[in-house]
């Protein structure tokens, strides 16, 4: 018995964890990041940026992640390059439903908002840009995402018993247990430029955040 128990730790004990996007896992530290890419601290707490990961994608020009000395990784953020686009904003929308279903594939149906007022449960219809009387279809579509008077968003979002310390609402998906929540925003920088911003939150985040507050406040 004694030998069997053995045995079965063993092989835990070399059973690698699981990465998540990009290659990297909740709780990372801040030095094991650094192997995936060249960070470098950026101007708020506790955050650094890289131009390239080791295990990024050519969506995305630049990334950001959150790590704490206790907690490690908490949050990773990627931001696309600058998407060219007309007042209707059709490459955006485009490169976003592209993205979306990519994510869908890997994490279950969305939820997604096409406008402030509008989010829409696509967990039987997939097809979003063939619902009707969704209002997108405006020439100066790229002006009101620009005012934010227009959203282009997709969020998974995991077990809510962990908690939503910022008020991130979507659908129970098939997330990973250390993955919290995902969500994919499309923003705009004009008229007619904008770049698509994908989140991913782990478990820890909330700590994450609970640690970043102490740091702030304790030369108060």
């Amino acid at each position: 018995m004694k030998k069997f128990v053995f045995v079965v730790a063993a092989v835990f004990a070399a059973t690698p964890v699981l990465a998540g996007p990009f290659g990297l896992s909740q709780g990372l530290p801040l030095e094991e990041i650094r192997k995936a890419g060249t960070f470098v601290a950026a101007q708020t707490d506790y955050t650094y940026e890289a131009k390239r990961l080791a295990q990024g994608t050519p969506d995305f020009d630049s990334y950001s992640v959150l790590a704490t000395p206790k907690q490690g990784l908490c949050r990773i953020v990627a931001f696309s390059g600058d998407l060219y686009t007309d007042g209707y904003g059709r490459q955006l929308k485009t490169r976003f439903h592209e993205l979306t279903s990519a994510l869908a594939g890997k994490y279950g149906t969305p939820r997604v908002s096409l406008d402030i007022s509008k989010t829409i449960d696509l967990s039987r219809n997939f097809g979003f840009w063939n619902l009707g009387g969704i209002g997108i279809d405006d020439s100066d579509w790229m002006d009101a995402l620009l005012l934010r008077k227009r959203q282009l968003s997709a969020e998974w979002q995991g077990d809510t018993s962990y908690g939503d310390p910022v008020g991130m609402a979507g659908s129970a998906g098939g997330l990973p247990d250390s993955l919290a929540s995902i969500a994919l925003e499309g923003r705009a920088r004009s008229a007619s430029s904008a770049y698509l911003r994908l989140e991913y939150r782990f478990r820890n985040y909330g700590e994450c955040i609970t640690e970043l507050k102490a740091k702030r406040s304790a030369n108060l």
